[in-house]
């Protein structure tokens, strides 16, 4: 008799992305169960042993969302200077049930050790965009990155590298301002 809550606790992001998934409770009601004391009067145990056929059954449908499915991330020119030339990030034929999609560009940064927006999250699938020199080490490569988003705020992230040269600023030639 009376109400039960009960809480299902899943780890975050445990769910396989694109699935359907149905979670099933079943309970069992028993008949009036013998209650019988102890040798002292004092405590009651309840015999569950009798069960009256009855079961309850509540199942819920669960379908996973998934991030918008792969299209094309483009970077142009390749090769560029820094604070000079421009950039132009784009992105295309990415879908996704749940629209509008949106989309977010920047570049990662070793220095800081994380990705630098040159564009906010926005529904413009192109971006101009001017960029810092790459690391020299690396032969002025500079990783680019688009993060892809569905309204439910699934995302995939997707990278393209270019090349991104100092520029020879007028002070370098021993110009002064």
């Amino acid at each position: 008799a009376g109400t039960k809550n009960l809480n299902f606790v899943l780890q975050s992001y445990s769910l396989p992305v694109g699935s359907t998934l149905v979670f099933t409770l079943t309970c069992t009601q028993y008949a009036s169960a013998a209650v019988y004391g102890s040798a002292g009067g004092s405590s009651n145990n309840v015999d569950y042993s009798t069960w009256d056929d009855q079961i309850g059954t509540a199942s819920m449908t669960v379908i996973i969302n998934s991030p918008p499915t792969p299209g094309v991330f483009t970077v142009s020119p390749e090769t560029g200077k820094e604070l000079e030339d421009l950039f132009t990030f784009s992105c295309s034929l990415w879908s996704d049930d749940d629209l509008p999609i949106t989309y977010q560009y920047g570049f990662q940064s070793l220095t800081a050790n994380r990705v630098m927006p040159v564009q906010s999250r926005s529904e413009s699938a192109e971006s101009i965009v001017i960029l810092p020199s790459g690391d020299k080490i690396f032969d002025y490569a500079l990783q680019c990155v688009s993060v892809v988003y569905d309204d439910m705020d699934a995302n995939t992230t997707v990278t393209q590298f270019v090349y991104v040269n100092e520029t020879d600023f007028p002070e370098k030639a021993g110009y002064n301002f």
